[in-house]
């Protein structure tokens, strides 16, 4: 091996250390967010909705703002130990709440709900969106940058565990097993996040036209109803 060869394989080298670093960073920074997530969604449920986090499926927004300073909030960890100048401020937001299961496995599972979803975090205002699931105030589902990481509640602790997107299209059973008690009614509203938040996605890039027509049929629908 001579010194050029020798370079590039360092360089290589670095850039792999550096990718793994990122990426144990951001799992350790979405995992030590779960119980500051979880103990906060219920404050922000509308007044309608308020004493049921007990007893339903809440789904939120996780989304980036633009031109706010960060502030720090008491209980939500920085691993990172982000300076308050370079951080990224994100808002966590009320999205829904199903009346019941079959609701959110119906509406979730949606191809368009999925394209609903996708139209809208492209607006300049939703960009870097994630989603945030209380599953009866004992399951917590956070997607966000294409990592799916999932808390149950046991007392006043959190077990947690992530997965990257990529390694759940074929092993999900795997992740699942994590949690032997995870009831089979959980795990589908665990996975129809999952499709909720990619399906759209994964069908504009493989087939753009198709996806375009489908868009422009149900954001028209939508803005119809709205004029109605």
């Amino acid at each position: 091996m001579n010194h050029e060869q020798e370079a590039i394989q360092a360089a290589e080298q670095i850039l792999k250390d550096a990718l793994s670093a990122h990426e144990t960073n951001q799992i350790k920074e979405q995992q030590s967010a779960m119980p500051w997530l979880a103990n906060t969604c219920s404050d922000l449920l509308p007044i309608e909705q308020l004493g049921t986090v007990n007893d339903k499926v809440h789904i939120f927004a996780i989304r980036q703002v633009a031109d706010e300073v960060p502030t720090t909030m008491d209980g939500l960890p920085n691993p990172m130990n982000l300076e308050t100048n370079s951080a990224v401020v994100a808002r966590l937001e009320h999205m829904y709440s199903f009346e019941a299961d079959e609701e959110a496995h119906e509406c979730l599972n949606s191809m368009s709900s999925s394209i609903v979803l996708n139209e809208g975090s492209k607006l300049e205002h939703n960009k870097g969106m994630g989603l945030f699931m209380s599953i009866r105030n004992q399951w917590f589902v956070l997607y966000a940058a294409r990592r799916l990481t999932v808390s149950k509640r046991c007392g006043t602790d959190f077990t947690t565990s992530t997965a990257s997107i990529l390694g759940m299209e074929d092993t999900p059973d795997k992740f699942f097993a994590n949690w032997p008690d995870i009831s089979q009614d959980t795990k589908e509203l665990i996975t129809n996040l999952l499709f909720f938040a990619e399906a759209a996605v994964i069908m504009e890039r493989k087939m753009p036209a198709v996806y375009k027509t489908m868009a422009q049929r149900i954001m028209n629908s939508l803005e119809d109803k709205d004029d109605e």
